[in-house]
């Protein structure tokens, strides 16, 4: 399915993008979108359900909660977390629990998990939700002290879930092994390209 400059599909939905990510703007914006941000929904606090289930709770409590004025379009509200044995890791509060998931994801292979929630939404009016789960499996390789220390103090690992993002200062220790690069980043342009498809 083509999709034209101007953020809209053939079947004529703009995209509504309920994120403050400004990577996930960065994916749209290099695919040729041009798309309109709106304020999304309070995530929900971490909890101890499978990280799976969590990453999908997550991006349906920013889409159902997301700000409307009149808009019409296809509203997107999207959640990526680092699965470690189906454990989520979400964002680090601090140095020290960035230091510490950084222990966990060393010498191993782990998944990165990102729901995409969508709905038809007309005159601010969202229709039934539906998600969409893509999955990607990455590598750490083990860090010298040094490594870590520089990583930790240069701060990269702020507001990213697992402490770290793929595209940035952790491409020096981490690489994809398996999916799509985009789904680590925060947002599968083909999970979006298919649900845009389904709804023309």
């Amino acid at each position: 399915m083509r999709l034209s400059v101007g953020g809209w599909a053939e079947n004529g939905m703009k995209i509504l993008l309920a994120s403050r990510s400004p990577r996930r703007k960065q994916l749209l914006l290099a695919a040729g979108f041009d798309f309109e941000t709106i304020e999304p929904g309070v995530e929900p606090p971490a909890s101890d359900v499978p990280a799976r289930l969590q990453c999908i709770e997550s991006a349906r409590q920013k889409a159902l909660g997301a700000a409307f004025a009149e808009q019409s379009g296809l509203l997107l509200a999207v959640d990526t977390v680092v699965s470690l044995e189906g454990h989520a890791l979400g964002k680090p509060r601090d140095a020290d629990e960035a230091a510490r998931f950084l222990a966990l994801l060393e010498g191993r292979e782990h998944s990165v998990l990102t729901a995409h929630a969508h709905a038809g939404v007309e005159k601010g009016r969202p229709g039934e939700i539906g998600v969409l789960v893509t999955e990607a499996l990455v590598f750490f390789r083990e860090l010298t002290v040094e490594e870590r220390a520089a990583y930790l103090a240069a701060g990269d690992w702020r507001d990213k879930a697992g402490g770290y993002g793929i595209q940035s200062d952790a491409s020096a220790f981490a690489r994809l092994t398996g999916g799509q690069m985009d789904t680590v980043v925060g947002l599968s342009l083909q999970a979006l390209r298919e649900i845009l498809s389904s709804r023309s």
